[in-house]
């Protein structure tokens, strides 16, 4: 018998000086040790901070505009979850208080390993609140070397180098303010980038992670378990609404491996990995993607929900010059088939507009491919997303599109896009002058478990067309706010807006 490969997340300790130099180059420096793991953990030193003034009430006042009530559906370790979009609420006059409610609380005096335990029998009940998505950062302006204000990667260099703005959610830095058993669903970064969270303050964070080379034995798994949902949409996980405990994949013979994050930490999540975790209690946590030159094979290869038109893109041939042999071959082989089936669509347009006396019964079938170079697919900034080229010459609106969001339903049968203002609140001081398209969808990432479904089983089929699933079942199935707030709005199934979220913000 093959004894299983043993994974240890890596816990790295860099420097004052690392920590004021290249953030890109101490991750490079250190990709290779957690790469077959696909998370690791930095802790910085006590003596660092990323923010003077600190974290007292009178320092971090800010609205959330879209708290996210989480409902969860399911038995013996699957789950499916339903979002449900709340009013905006000031963090420390609503939503701190009803976080640190006795009722809100994780078991008195226990371990994380009972914290755990407590968290995977009470996943459905009592829904979670979830203050995810908030455009902003704590980070000060002036901070030098590691600040996810504005942190430097190949992904930020190469959008600038090519004038485009930056992609909200993507790589510029969402808030998360948790409370105890809110979470993050199973899901990998938009385009299968890298993330980065850190823990300002407050509870601990539990994060899971499936080994990259794990990856298509875990995708095999769970369509297995729920064919109906994947039948509908091949990139299912990108809707952010499963999750699955650690204990049901490991009987499954997937390994998953744990981390505990606490303030003062960071976690990086390597591309292509799939995470997903849950918080402690009350707590505040930064995020935002990045890229190293690892990650253009891998983003080259990522696929793109299909299911609404804001999904996150980025052409590819902006980072052929950076790319490594294998990468350009990836790549070029990528784009050399795009082309040629996008040379086949225009093809049979020109067939058919030539043959006016043909029945449309004749006419064949268009050939759809997905794309494997996301960006490939994208002709114009995204609907619902902010432009990423505004002003710009028409040949480059087709190299940036989309923003990342938690996709969220309203109390009522819609689903609202992720994002909104950034917090306005006079009194705030966290800096939120980052704006998030008006219409963009919710990320839930953390890192970032976004989902549109009313609560029933996991596996459930999907609902015809003619009438969407919460509108059938939304005010019975859900809780009370879904019901209280009924108004009219688009079904759940066909809203723009999903994202790829940790939180989730993470």
């Amino acid at each position: 018998m093959v004894a299983r490969k043993k994974y240890e997340v890596p816990v790295f300790h860099p420097t004052l000086r690392d920590l004021g130099g290249s953030f890109e180059t101490f991750v490079e420096s250190v990709e290779r040790r957690f790469a077959q793991v696909g998370i690791c953990k930095i802790v910085a030193p006590k003596s660092w901070t990323p923010r003077k003034a600190g974290y007292d009430d009178d320092n971090i006042e800010c609205e959330i505009p879209r708290p996210i009530r989480q409902h969860a559906t399911g038995t013996r370790g699957l789950y499916r979850t339903l979002l449900v979009e709340a009013k905006p609420m000031s963090l420390l006059k609503d939503f701190k208080p009803l976080a640190t409610h006795k009722h809100n609380l994780p078991p008195e005096n226990a371990d994380t390993e009972a914290v755990e335990r407590a968290f995977w029998r009470s996943v459905t009940i009592s829904p979670p609140l979830y203050g995810a998505d908030v455009p902003g950062s704590m980070f000060d302006e002036d901070l030098k070397g590691w600040n996810l204000r504005h942190l430097d990667s190949l992904l930020s260099r190469t959008l600038s180098k090519n004038d485009l703005d930056a992609i909200p959610g993507v790589n510029t830095p969402y808030l998360y303010f948790g409370m105890w058993r809110s979470i993050f669903a199973w899901h990998t970064e938009d385009l299968d980038l890298h993330s980065i969270n850190y823990l300002h303050y407050g509870a601990p964070k539990t994060w899971y992670c499936i080994p990259p080379a794990h990856r298509e034995r875990f995708e095999v798994l769970v369509k297995g378990l729920l064919p109906d949902l994947f039948r509908s949409c091949p990139e299912f996980f990108r809707h952010k609404e499963l999750l699955i405990s650690p204990q049901m994949l490991q009987a499954h013979n997937i390994p998953v491996v744990k981390v505990t994050q606490y303030p003062g930490e960071f976690i990086i999540n390597y591309p292509g990995a799939y995470h997903a975790g849950f918080n402690h209690g009350y707590n505040c946590a930064e995020s935002t993607n990045f890229a190293t030159r690892s990650w253009i094979g891998i983003g080259a290869q990522a696929r793109v929900c299909d299911c609404h038109s804001d999904a996150v893109k980025i052409e590819m041939r902006m980072f052929l010059d950076e790319a490594n042999p294998r990468a350009k071959r990836i790549l070029r082989d990528n784009l050399s088939d795009t082309e040629s089936s996008e040379s086949e669509s225009e093809g049979e347009s020109e067939d058919e507009s030539d043959s006016d006396d043909s029945s449309d019964e004749d006419a064949p079938a268009p050939r759809r491919k997905r794309a494997k170079v996301a960006a490939t697919a994208c002709k114009a900034a995204a609907s619902g997303g902010r432009s990423m080229t505004a002003d710009k010459p028409t040949a480059r609106r087709a190299l940036v599109s989309g923003g990342r969001n938690m996709a969220a339903a309203k109390p009522t049968s819609s689903v609202h896009g992720r994002g909104g203002q950034a917090p306005g609140n006079k009194r705030a001081r966290v800096d939120s002058t980052a704006r998030a398209p008006a219409s963009k969808r919710r990320k839930t990432a953390e890192g970032s478990a976004s989902a549109r479904k009313p609560g029933r089983s996991p596996g459930g089929p999907a609902k015809p067309a003619k009438q969407s699933a919460a509108q059938q079942s939304g005010a019975k199935s859900n809780s009370k706010t879904a019901a209280a707030k009924s108004q009219p709005g688009k079904p759940q199934g066909t809203t723009a807006g999903r994202l790829c979220i940790d939180l989730y913000i993470s």
